[in-house]
């Protein structure tokens, strides 16, 4: 749960999240980028969440190296 509120009221705005044993679902809201101007993409923030929870996994099982397969099904509705 930690890493689904990876960036979280910086990045996103997260409603919800279910913690799956190979996945997740999240449902937030993108946020506004000050400094530009623009909302979030849904890459940077879901790269944010895999990215901290790549490292934590690795740490935990004294690992190295790919965590998350590269296709995804993140939508955007």
């Amino acid at each position: 749960m930690r890493c689904c509120q990876h960036d979280n009221d910086t990045k996103h705005f997260l409603h919800a999240a279910v913690i799956m044993p190979d996945h997740v679902h999240l449902v937030f809201t993108p946020l506004v980028n000050a400094a530009t101007n623009e909302i979030y993409s849904l890459a940077e923030i879901m790269g944010a969440i895999k990215g901290a929870s790549a490292q934590l996994i690795n740490r935990e099982l004294g690992r190295t190296g790919r965590v998350w397969q590269t296709e995804s099904f993140d939508r955007v509705f």
